[in-house]
């Protein structure tokens, strides 16, 4: 379900309309994931093609490859979803202005020779095959290579001779998924064609997420993020950074959703403040709700807020994976025992409860937050000279579906170290922290471990400390 987007509709047509009267650009939709950067290019073309006619501009889209067991495909797949873009429009039957019928294969074996081998359908498919690897070999060992960097100039002069020619006909619009997955020379290519699509009718749409993008390469960054630096510096595109749903783009949904539903501005912000306006997770609660009980036919809110007990579904979990895939098994671990301490978590009771090195977790907790699952909060002080870092996680989806994902016994296993870690922080000096912040989760830990008659005490005691007494600060 596609709802509001209007003002992003509207910088998108106002780009392609000029590409359409001879200013190429280049375009960056940036945002995390589930946002529906995907979505909106999809809806925005789907409105264009359904007006167009003959000579409606050609679209073509190709997705970078997701890696796989901390593997990056795209590093051996190089070029591929340029290569992929060639093999859509070289399917493509197309007419010019005297409506003669344009043989796109011929065009693509008259410019660029080199990709039509790697093509299959266009070359030979054995061929094919061979040429690709070659390409691939070319690719990866053209740094500090002067004959490597002199075949990737001519691969990417002929992609460019394509596109040239297919624009001199028809507009071109080239749309490029998840490019925070892609390999250096698919980055590169597009960086060339930057400098050469200014005066062609040609409009590149770019997807990538910033936080993904930033965090790759030990830190360093994904060499999109430099690209785009330079598009900018060439005035050559933009950038639109997609926002999360808002309260009236809720309301707009509801109503596609359910006919009759009535505006309930409380029922909107809740959900907008649980989904933090991601289009996923907003849609996956809706469904959810309705499958509870909470919402009638016509989308009103029944019950209470407070008893909505909303089951964690696949989707956060897999939004989750998706996010910590290239994290190693230990590093992903620790994301979810630390759920057992609350959706803030300090590094001193993880430690406790993993029996790891405080360097060494905090290594491991730098990587985690590198991929948006976690976020440092501060500095704490337990008790004494003792410091530990906080953490929390990003999104309560997150929180809730890392601890979902624990089994009962690890659960039992890890609360009981949890309450054994904070017990013996408790009946430290009560003059060393705040005891008001460390007294909620002891009693609760000790609850789940069985222990309530020390949660009782506990309960007693802090009731007797004077007010300004810590424990924890």
């Amino acid at each position: 379900m596609f709802v509001g987007r209007t003002e992003e509709l509207s910088v998108l047509n106002a780009h392609y309309q000029k590409m359409l009267s001879g200013e190429g650009s280049i375009f960056f939709l940036t945002g995390e994931a589930g946002l529906g950067k995907t979505t909106l290019v999809h809806e925005w073309w789907k409105s264009l093609a359904a007006s167009g006619g003959e000579l409606a501009p050609l679209f073509a889209e190709a997705a970078c490859s997701i890696p796989i067991a901390n593997m990056n495909v795209a590093d051996l797949e190089a070029l591929q979803p340029w290569a992929d873009i060639i093999a859509q429009l070289q399917q493509i039957e197309i007419k010019d202005t005297t409506k003669k019928k344009l043989d796109l294969k011929k065009i693509i074996h008259e410019t660029a020779p080199t990709w039509a081998w790697a093509l299959p359908f266009v070359g030979d498919i054995a061929h094919a095959a061979l040429e690709t690897s070659r390409l691939i070999k070319e690719q990866k060992g053209s740094v500090g290579s002067t004959q490597g960097a002199a075949n990737q100039q001519q691969v990417f002069q002929q992609y460019e001779s394509i596109l040239k020619r297919i624009a001199e006909h028809r507009p071109l619009v080239i749309f490029l998924d998840d490019m925070h997955w892609s390999d250096a020379a698919s980055v590169n290519l597009l960086f060339y064609l930057m400098r050469n699509i200014k005066t062609m009718r040609i409009f590149i749409i770019v997807t990538y997420r910033p936080d993904e993008a930033s965090a790759l390469d030990d830190g360093k960054g994904h060499p999109i993020i430099k690209v785009k630096n330079e598009v900018f510096r060439y005035s050559a595109g933009a950038e639109l950074q997609l926002p999360s749903l808002g309260e009236k783009e809720i309301s707009a949904l509801m109503k596609e959703l359910f006919p009759g539903y009535q505006s309930d501005t409380v029922f909107e912000k809740w959900l907008r403040k649980i989904s933090d306006g991601i289009s996923l997770f907003v849609t996956q609660f809706i469904r959810i709700l309705q499958e509870q009980g909470f919402l009638d036919g016509h989308g009103a809110f029944h019950g209470r807020y407070e008893d909505v007990t909303v089951s964690i579904s696949a989707v956060a979990l897999a939004v989750v994976d998706e996010r910590t895939r290239r994290l190693d098994s230990e590093t992903r671990e620790l994301l979810r025992y630390g759920t057992v301490e609350g959706e803030e978590f300090t590094s001193y009771i993880l430690a406790r409860m993993t029996g790891k090195k405080p360097l060494e977790l905090l290594k491991e907790l730098r990587k985690a937050e590198g991929v948006g699952v976690i976020r440092c909060t501060g500095t704490t002080r337990m008790f004494g000279s003792q410091t530990a870092m906080t953490y929390a996680y990003t999104h309560t989806l997150f929180y809730q579906a890392l601890y979902n994902s624990l089994n009962d016994q690890e659960k039992e296993i890890l609360n009981r170290e949890c309450f054994e870690a904070m017990k013996e922080l408790w009946e430290q000096p009560k003059d060393t922290g705040r005891a008001a912040a460390l007294a909620p989760k002891l009693i609760d830990h000790a609850v789940k471990c069985g222990e309530t008659a020390y949660a009782t005490e506990v309960q007693k005691e802090l009731e007797r400390l004077p007010e300004k007494t810590n424990i924890i600060g």
